[in-house]
């Protein structure tokens, strides 16, 4: 990751579900980043989201779905770089949110670091493709 590269979101914030609720607004859509502070305090980032229509419903699902969150055998063989701490931001739209997540994606997952298992899926119906890829 170069330090040039930027989430462009606000945080980041203890990624846990009272604090989700209490910082994010719900029912727009937007983007999101877990992570985890470094020694230096500084978010290495995991995984990168989005949700189409409510940003609060997305980082809500990846807390459920244990994203960011090591399982036995990574915790058994030293693997244990679990999420605590989120950043997100808004979007004006599903397309400014799946391309920032695009943007965010090949940013950050240069050397296959991120947890995604794949590139971002388009909008379902959108036609959308990614700007930096054209996935």
């Amino acid at each position: 990751m170069s330090s040039m590269n930027s989430l462009d979101m606000d945080g980041p914030f203890k990624l846990d579900p009272a604090t989700v609720r209490k910082v994010v607004q719900g029912g727009m859509p937007g983007n999101f980043a877990l992570g985890h502070l470094d020694g230096g305090k500084r978010f290495a980032v995991q995984y990168v989201g989005r949700h189409d229509v409510d940003v609060l419903d997305g980082l809500m699902a990846a807390l459920r779905a244990g994203i960011g969150q090591p399982g036995l055998t990574a915790r058994l063989f030293g693997s244990d770089r679990r999420a605590n701490a989120f950043k997100f931001s808004y979007a004006v739209d599903q397309r400014a949110a799946f391309e920032k997540q695009c943007r965010n994606y090949h940013d950050f997952n240069a050397s296959g670091k991120l947890e995604n298992g794949s590139h971002p899926a388009s909008p379902s119906g959108s036609g959308l493709s990614c700007p930096t890829c054209g996935a």
